[in-house]
């Protein structure tokens, strides 16, 4: 008897990714549509993670107002003292720009 896929976990916390040059996916797999490549340190928000067809873990995340998948090890997931400090220069970002500039953050996020 087939084992069943797990269902998709919802999680809505950061992560930093862990090196240069990772895939930002259309899908969860391997080969899916390369949407973007992101740095290393680049923060983006897990929205859920899921088991592929392959076995392996992917994550649902949010980048520049941008979704796609990320596997699971290239993502390190940021402890609550790293995403509070993150998130407060992020609000001092907000708070020195101006409002067109606001606008544009907005409206990608």
């Amino acid at each position: 008897e087939p084992t069943a896929t797990p269902q998709p976990q919802r999680l809505e916390m950061y992560a930093r990714v862990i090196s240069d040059g990772t895939p930002l996916r259309g899908n969860p797999d391997p080969n899916a549509y390369l949407q973007n490549i992101l740095d290393q340190e680049t923060v983006v928000f897990l929205f859920q993670s899921q088991v592929a067809a392959d076995g392996m873990t992917w994550y649902l995340v949010q980048y520049s107002g941008q979704w796609g998948f990320v596997r699971a090890g290239l993502v390190r997931v940021m402890g609550q003292q790293e995403t509070a400090d993150y998130l407060a220069q992020l609000e001092a970002e907000l708070a020195t720009m101006s409002d067109e500039k606001l606008m544009e953050v907005y409206l990608n996020f």
